[in-house]
């Protein structure tokens, strides 16, 4: 990591580049895979086990999805090509539509005796806590008991051991409790005060927050959750403070994204911008027969883990301007003059 300054004389860190970071696009092959529904362990429920306790040692995997080898049969549909040549997978990639889910069960599979008790695993990253130090350090050994079985490699640079307190998903965890991260309101700094108090309805204001943000120079419509929290003291009654919280508390950042934990248990990347037409053009247009209406659009959106608040809207819209889709699907009878009998 090195930090480099930017046109505007700010200190930027970057990364240096020592060689080829591999991407390639899954989408034909996400589609035409069954869909594993693992859910990922409930954010709110595991920052709930890891506050009080006074040691945490935080632990970072290496290249976590290239422990788990493929089958022989099914190395082929991850072939890719490039201008060295033409190359397959034999350990799982990042991009596949189930990489995560079966990443999440294998470790859950590894440190099964050890969950919720002594540490919690979220995807590559492994939290050991305990209420003391020595406690904490024979839950450690016991964790390297387990690497060493399953041969799982540790990111050494990013590891902590034995700490009091920590930010874990945008929280901060430590013997007093959670904790919200102050990092998090600098942004909130940078914006200028609000001139009138706008009205905030119940439901949390997302369609606002989609709609300020149709410039890919503006912030997209997630990223100042926190400038309501101003808003919301004054005004509100107890419970629907309450109720815009728990709403709220169903994101989280995972650098470089936000994520949204849906209600069917699935937890989805959010977008904005450009990225969602270019998403919904994907799936409305698929590789095999495409051309779908705006509910089986918004649902293939869904299933390939993406989220925003106008799905829906954006769908139907789409649809409606698509040419062949008004040349050749059904037309509706619902603005058509009633039929009586003669």
């Amino acid at each position: 990591m090195t930090v480099v300054t930017n046109e505007d004389n700010e200190l930027v860190p970057t990364r240096t580049v020592i060689g080829w970071r591999v991407c390639i696009d899954y989408h034909k092959l996400n589609e035409a895979t069954q869909k594993d529904h693992f859910s990922l362990p409930f954010t709110d429920q595991m920052l709930d086990r890891l506050a009080g306790n006074k040691f945490f040692c935080f632990l970072d995997g290496f290249s976590g999805y290239f422990w788990i080898p493929f089958e022989p049969a099914d190395q082929e549909k991850t072939t890719f090509t490039c201008s060295y040549g033409t190359y397959a997978y034999k350990r799982m990639p990042f991009g596949l539509c189930n990489a995560p889910a079966t990443f999440q069960r294998c470790m859950i599979a590894i440190f099964q005796d050890m969950l919720e008790t002594s540490m919690e695993v979220f995807m590559d990253d492994f939290l050991v806590f305990r209420d003391s130090f020595n406690s904490c350090l024979t839950n450690l050994k016991q964790t390297h008991i387990h690497y060493k079985q399953a041969h799982l490699v540790l990111n050494w640079e990013k590891c902590h051991f034995m700490v009091t307190e920590r930010i874990v998903l945008g929280h901060k965890v430590s013997s007093k409790g959670l904790e919200v991260d102050k990092a998090k309101t600098d942004v909130i700094a940078k914006l200028p005060p609000p001139t009138n108090e706008e009205e905030i309805n119940d439901e949390f204001p997302e369609k606002f927050l989609m709609s300020s943000s149709t410039d890919e120079k503006e912030s997209p419509w997630f990223a100042d959750f926190a400038i309501f929290r101003g808003i919301l003291r004054k005004g509100l009654t107890y419970a629907q403070r309450c109720k815009f919280f728990s709403q709220l508390k169903h994101y989280f950042w995972d650098e470089p994204y936000l994520f949204k934990a849906c209600l069917d248990g699935m937890i989805r990347r959010c977008v904005y911008g450009s990225e969602t037409r270019k998403i919904l053009d994907e799936c409305h247009h698929g590789p095999t027969e495409g051309n779908y209406g705006p509910l089986i659009t918004a649902k293939k959106v869904f299933d390939a883990g993406f989220y925003w608040p106008t799905i829906f809207k954006e769908a139907q819209n789409l649809v409606q301007n698509c040419v062949a889709c008004q040349r050749s699907g059904s037309i509706s009878r619902r603005d058509e003059t009633p039929l009586n009998s003669i």
